[in-house]
């Protein structure tokens, strides 16, 4: 089992994506290597780091950050999340992490519009984002789309999340979306989006230790989830990192209720035991 976090290294992004609110302006940036080893020092053995923003390609000293993470005797798994930026730039590190690429900004009737012109890649499990316009597009136009690597396993069809808005407008195309991708996953997602009721007890564990807890290093900040941008946040200190990962941090919150996206693990109480005696086994990201 291993400890699982978020790190947004910069909040710049190149893009301003309407479905996403994590946007500072496209500068250049620098990412604090202090700041970082201070996080993998502290958030103990067997850890699954997933560097994010904002957007990573636009940190001047990435290869320093990889490096940094790749060596630290601490870190496990690396995940790296871009729109494509980084690939563009040519880093020469990618085949050695999980590698998450956003590179389509939506899809309108069967016009796939991305932000690089770049060819989808096998090294990438390749997000596409479930927006209103995308799944319309995709349902409406299900016989052609059946044929391309748009529904393919080689993409990973995300449902709309609460950051920014939620899938109320179109919940019933999104339903027929999931139906036709077989994806039970996020059918059971939308059952609980249609009944907040639903899974309370699995929504209190959830909210004890999140499947998106994350650190900000521009406000330097422990963030509760990041599917609701302004959920709970905690400074960053070794006994707040302790107490995050036994979970012991945080709590339910007003948006705790009302989520689809929790974790809903048949282990998660499990986890949240073992971690409270010291053995970092609170969250399993795979």
């Amino acid at each position: 089992m291993n400890y699982y976090i978020q790190l947004f290294l910069a909040r710049h992004c190149n893009q301003s994506c309407y479905y996403c609110n994590i946007h500072r302006g496209s500068n250049t940036t620098e990412c604090d290597i202090s700041k970082l080893k201070f996080i993998l020092d502290n958030c103990g053995p067997n850890l699954g780091v997933e560097l994010t923003g904002g957007e990573i390609g636009l940190i001047n000293n990435i290869d320093e950050v990889f490096k940094t993470v790749h060596d630290h005797k601490n870190v496990k798994d690396i995940i790296v999340l871009s729109n494509g930026l980084i690939r563009k730039r040519g880093v020469d590190w990618l085949d050695r992490v999980e590698y998450k690429e956003h590179l389509i900004k939506d899809i309108n009737g069967t016009e796939i519009i991305k932000f690089y012109d770049l060819d989808f890649t096998d090294m990438a499990i390749n997000i596409l984002v479930a927006t209103e316009l995308t799944t319309k597009s995709i349902v409406d136009n299900w016989d052609y789309f059946k044929e391309t690597e748009i529904v393919s396993n080689k993409f990973f069809i995300k449902l709309m999340n609460a950051k920014t808005h939620n899938i109320r407008r179109y919940v019933y195309k999104a339903t027929e979306l999931f139906r036709l991708l077989n994806d039970k996953r996020h059918l059971k997602m939308i059952e609980c989006f249609k009944d907040s009721n639903l899974h309370v007890d699995q929504k209190k564990l959830c909210s004890l230790n999140p499947p998106h807890t994350y650190i900000d290093f521009d406000d330097w900040r422990i963030g509760h989830c990041a599917i609701p941008f302004d959920c709970k946040r905690s400074d960053v200190t070794i006994e707040n990192l302790n107490k995050l990962i036994k979970g012991e941090l945080f709590g339910p919150c007003k948006y705790c209720e009302s989520c689809y996206t929790f974790d809903d693990g048949s282990d998660k109480a499990s986890f949240i035991i073992k971690s409270k005696k010291g053995q970092y086994a609170n969250r399993s990201y795979r």
